[in-house]
């Protein structure tokens, strides 16, 4: 460790990556298919709603199985919890908590609800609390507004949803036929945040 005559300190060489990992996209989902780290690569198998289900080392050999209930807990595991901790498309499970994180909001597995309101109130639907009515159906990925991912000649179409300029989604209304400018103003400006 060096300091300099300010007094600020620093290190004389650079800390060794450890338990380093890279999650790999395939930029259609919110879900990684692929898990790199020092020691291996492992490949994400997926069911048709985009929710991790395998693992498998870089030998095809299935290291982590994982099956949720209908809110997205975990059923029956093999391998570690935390080797893959994406549940429904994109959530990220919070290890201490057993909260999902989705973006905007945490969704808990037991109760198969979110644990606050929806930061868009109810042109998110008006349960303001609720997930999707039908997991095997529809997802939530940033915890606002629900959609329907269709797989239509192997490109992604979604029922309720849109991709605007600079890949800000939009939610559609399918009565109104368009975008409540409220709910698109709400997602630009918290994206900008994001980033």
């Amino acid at each position: 460790m060096l300091t300099d005559d300010l007094g600020r300190t620093s290190y004389d060489r650079k800390e060794p990556y450890t338990n380093l990992i890279t999650w790999v996209y395939d930029g259609g989902s919110y879900t990684p298919v692929a898990k790199l780290t020092e020691e291996d690569s492992y490949s994400i198998v997926q069911d048709y709603m985009v929710t991790p289900i395998q693992a498998l080392d870089s030998k095809g050999e299935v290291v982590w199985d994982c099956i949720l209930d209908i809110y997205g807990d975990v059923l029956e595991l093999r391998g570690k919890r935390d080797f893959i901790p994406f549940r429904f498309q994109g959530q990220y499970e919070d290890g201490e908590t057993g909260l999902y994180y989705n973006r905007f909001r945490y969704y808990d597995p037991n109760s198969g609800t979110f644990i606050s309101q929806d930061p868009i109130s109810i042109l998110g639907g008006f349960n303001i609390y609720a997930y999707v009515h039908d997991v095997n159906s529809w997802v939530d990925v940033f915890g606002l507004s629900k959609y329907s991912p269709i797989e239509v000649l192997g490109r992604k179409v979604y029922q309720n949803s849109a991709d605007f300029g600079g890949g800000v989604p939009t939610f559609v209304d399918p009565i109104v036929g368009k975008t409540n400018p409220t709910v698109q103003n709400y997602l630009m400006q918290e994206l900008r945040i994001m980033i």
